[in-house]
């Protein structure tokens, strides 16, 4: 269960590591690692630092274990939720099988899921998860050669930075987005 959790993105409760590792009971096996400081519990969510977390995915894969397996397994897990907080989750793991492992299939499927909450991150105010969002757009659309997406990404990201007074920032891009 410690490898399979390399592969968790954001802190997860214990239904979720449940869920995705497919461990019936995984409570007994945390709170050993809590314990053996490798994993941290904080408001009834774990998460492995850093540095553990990329230990924990090379014994994954020194195991023979596939992660890009578990990250699907994650964004069907957490796209099922239906929240925006889950649909961040899903979204990153999405990311993560498209950038790292250069899946182009999750690359179109980031685009399009992305797209599906981006309004609601605008809309409550979650600047700072609209604007990653909007920066892994970017960087999936121009793997893809996506300058429609590309171009409106940017286009978002000059007006995010519009909003909060960035001209700098908008005149930048504003630039790299005519040289594209």
């Amino acid at each position: 269960m410690f490898r399979q959790m390399g592969v968790f993105l954001a802190p997860a409760s214990v239904e979720d590591i449940a869920a995705i590792t497919q461990v019936e009971n995984p409570r007994v096996v945390l709170d050993t690692l809590v314990r053996r400081s490798l994993v941290r519990m904080r408001e009834g969510n774990y998460a492995l630092l850093p540095i553990v977390r990329d230990y924990a995915e090379g014994k994954l894969a020194e195991a023979g274990q596939n992660p890009q397996e578990l990250h699907k397994r994650a964004v069907n897990y957490y796209g099922q939720k239906g929240t925006i907080e889950s649909a961040l989750v899903a979204s990153e793991h999405l990311f993560e099988l498209a950038a790292r492992f250069q899946s182009l299939q999750a690359a179109e499927e980031f685009v399009k899921y992305v797209y599906r909450f981006y309004q609601d991150l605008v809309t409550r105010g979650y600047w700072s998860e609209a604007r990653r969002k909007t920066e892994q757009l970017i960087v999936v659309a121009r793997a893809l050669g996506d300058k429609t997406t590309e171009a409106r990404s940017l286009g978002e990201l000059e007006n995010m930075f519009m909003r909060v007074g960035e001209y700098e920032r908008v005149a930048a891009l504003h630039q790299q987005a005519q040289k594209r």
